[in-house]
């Protein structure tokens, strides 16, 4: 009760707050820039007010104030042409201007009244200044073209090479100055996609459709929250008025992708100690320790043991089986695949409307073998644009996304962590190296459905509200089962396809020398997901040639589900295993206001962000820290978690403040500075669930090893 009712006070807070503000027309977009500057007369150096700048071909524009002076607010980041008029004065046009998100291309005009022919301009190519004097903040700019002349993939490899990031898009990790996935912030188009089920960031982006990569590694405005160590913000390409495109396809050759000879050939360690034609009788090191006992003796052991139902093997049949067992596996004949398209234009038979659709595809092998043979992924994206009336602009956008990897499945102990892309390198080095069965198969279906509307109701003021809908869904569990059918025959006794196939730990099965296991793994089974709405209002007023005012609420709400399980060796019994289960739905708002202050050479950005979280789950048992509960057996005799001892979490609010100083002092030196509060919500898997290790909540033989707490800060 009592979080509800800090959660409408709140509501009610920041609804009173948007209301003062809306009436003083004040607004923000976060995947747009701003150009502005001044015209003057080029002989008198006088301003000229009432001059025209147009953006050359779309219908930006403005014209100047008193004092010469003007701006263009929410222009998609980009290259462009920018032509100034004014009756009297010959037109100039300024070419490569280079407009980016939330920065202030200042772009001034020099006009002329000399006399020119009808239709001739006066062209110059736009120069970049060497230091951005509005940047009050640790950040760096990306676009295709930039990714295009790196040796690099696609545009994330390119943003990978700047200082302090890092980004792994096939395991779905990113860094920023040390801080991972739970710390940072990727937005699309001002939309989120964070998978807040196993902290994970959907970073496999779309290099034909992005127009440009904007990466904050510090000092942040108050439009940003939930973020601690960084920001990725993408912008995407809209179709423009004719079909375009482009196609990039590479294939990397097949090739071995480690030192040394083949891991799983003939002239590997294993092959040369036990299939070598010396190997019958024992085999020491150079110290004379011994390696292997040798086949004849492999030979007496099994034949008094009636191996197979046979007590009359030769050490040559049994090296025969030894082999089949481990037969070598093919791993360096397949090449990589690596494509990504995307094409775009004007949509038939509806004014001034676009789209703009991509697909990226890659296929990767890893460099051993691996249950899922290679890790690939598979993701559309589309996006349409509208513009129903001048001022109003609607986007329609869309994501649909399918990773099919493997995942570790050996891991007895702890809670579920799903790595996409599972190294198998270590599992190669262990007792399972021809058992690739031990680890687990997992496919991820990654989806996003956004819409936005954009409504200009001044050249100074605009409005922006987004929604944004984003899930995934994750499914793991063993391999195919291994068949029973006779693959070979080694004196007249059959084998099966034994070490491929999967086979439960009831069916134990270790090779002839005692070295490597053909059973068990596959523990993992999961089948869970995590569905996410965003609502965002945004506002955005330029007040006067000082002050460029934002606001902005945010409410965001998750429906979180996790059914995991790790089963044992006891993996027949139906309550035998470790659980993690949990269904939840916490959820968020949050406002901001900020105020963007350009005056002569210094730039500043104040502002004030309320973050408002309530997890809305429950509390275990609270005020004993040392419960019995969590003992072996202490759950026996309650049927649910919902009959334990329990209370609801609390809702929290905090305040962040932000500050931010730049000031040039040369023409390629500027001094900046930054301070504000940063928060990020506490991951789902440290706030929520049960962890029953051994047996399923409520037996008297297990226990609970981990108790999620929603009420961390």
């Amino acid at each position: 009760m009592t979080s509800f009712s800090r959660s409408n006070k709140l509501l009610y807070f920041l609804t009173a707050v948007f209301i003062i503000m809306f009436s003083l027309q004040t607004a923000w977009a976060g995947t747009t820039g701003k150009i502005a500057g001044v015209v003057i007369d080029s002989g008198t150096s006088e301003s000229l007010p009432g001059a025209n700048v147009i953006i050359v071909g779309t219908n930006m524009g403005a014209s100047t104030d008193i004092d010469g002076m003007y701006f263009i607010l929410n222009v998609p980041p980009g290259e462009y042409s920018v032509r100034s008029t004014m009756m009297g004065y010959g037109p100039v046009v300024q070419q490569k201007v280079v407009v980016n998100v939330d920065r202030t291309t200042t772009l001034d005009y020099s006009l002329s009244t000399a006399v020119l022919d009808v239709g001739e301009d006066i062209v110059i190519t736009a120069t970049r200044p060497l230091v951005e004097k509005d940047v009050s903040s640790s950040q760096s700019i990306t676009t295709t073209k930039m990714a295009d002349d790196l040796p690099v993939n696609d545009i994330m490899g390119a943003v990978s090479l700047e200082p302090g990031v890092s980004v792994n898009s096939q395991s779905l990790e990113i860094e920023i100055r040390g801080g991972g996935n739970d710390e940072i912030s990727f937005q699309v188009d001002g939309m989120e996609r964070s998978d807040k089920l196993n902290d994970k960031i959907y970073s496999v982006t779309n290099s034909a459709s992005v127009s440009e990569i904007q990466v904050l590694t510090g000092g942040f405005n108050a439009e940003y929250g939930n973020i601690r160590s960084g920001l990725f913000n993408v912008v995407t390409k809209e179709g423009g008025q004719k079909i375009s495109g482009s196609i990039d396809y590479r294939m990397g050759p097949a090739h071995q992708k480690h030192f040394g000879p083949d891991a799983y050939g003939t002239d590997q360690y294993d092959y040369q100690t036990y299939a070598d034609s010396n190997s019958f009788n024992a085999i020491n090191d150079v110290e004379g320790n011994p390696l292997f006992v040798g086949w004849n003796a492999i030979a007496e052991t099994q034949n008094n043991a009636n191996f197979m139902g046979k007590g009359d093997w030769t050490a040559q049949q049994l090296q025969d089986v030894w082999k089949w067992r481990h037969r070598p596996i093919e791993y360096n004949d397949k090449p990589d695949h690596y494509l990504d398209a995307g094409f775009g234009g004007p949509i038939p038979g509806i004014k001034n409307a676009g789209f703009f659709a991509g697909y990226k595809h890659t296929t990767a092998y890893p460099i051993l073998p691996s249950i899922s043979q290679n890790n690939q992924n598979n993701t559309f994206e589309g996006k349409l644009h509208f513009k129903p009336i001048q001022p109003l602009k609607i986007v329609v956008s869309g994501l649909y996304g399918k990773t099919e990897t493997s995942a570790e499945g050996e891991t007895w102990g702890d809670q579920v962590d799903f790595n996409y892309g599972y190294d198998v390198v270590g599992s190669a080095m262990g007792r399972d190296k021809y058992y690739l069965a031990a680890d687990d198969l997992m496919d991820v279906w990654t989806k996003q459905i956004g819409a936005k509307i954009v409504h200009t109701l001044s050249p100074s003021t605009f409005y922006e509200v987004r929604y944004n809908f984003f899930s995934t869904e994750t499914e793991a569990g063993p391999s195919r089962a291994r068949s029973d059918v006779p693959a070979k025959y080694v004196s007249g006794v059959s084998f099966n396809e034994a070490p491929l196939g999967w086979v439960n730990e009831a069916t134990s099965l270790t090779d002839l020398t005692g070295t490597y296991d053909f059973f068990g793994g596959g523990r993992v089974t999961d089948t869970s997901y995590v569905k996410t709405h965003m609502l965002n209002l945004d506002i955005t007023s330029q007040i006067n040639q000082q002050h460029l005012v934002k606001v902005g609420l945010e409410y965001g709400k998750d429906h979180v589900v996790r059914e995991n399980r790790k089963a044992g060796a006891i993996i027949l019994e139906a309550d035998a295993g470790n659980f993690l289960r949990y269904d939840e739905s916490p959820n968020h708002m949050a406002g901001y206001i900020q105020d963007k202050i350009e005056y002569g050479g210094m730039i500043a950005n104040i502002g004030l962000r309320v973050e408002h979280y309530a997890a809305s789950g429950a509390i275990y048992d609270p005020g004993n820290l040392y419960s019995m509960l969590w003992a072996r057996g202490g759950t026996e005799g309650f049927g649910s978690p919902e009959d334990l001892p329990q209370e609801e979490s609390k809702a929290h609010t905090y305040l962040a403040p932000r500050v931010a100083f730049s000031h040039p002092v040369r023409e390629n030196t500027k001094f900046f500075f930054n301070y504000g509060v940063y928060y990020s919500e506490p991951t789902n898997r440290d706030r929520y669930g049960l962890f029953s290790e051994s047996w399923d909540f409520g037996n008297g033989q297990g226990d609970i090893r981990f108790v999620g707490y929603p009420d961390l800060e």
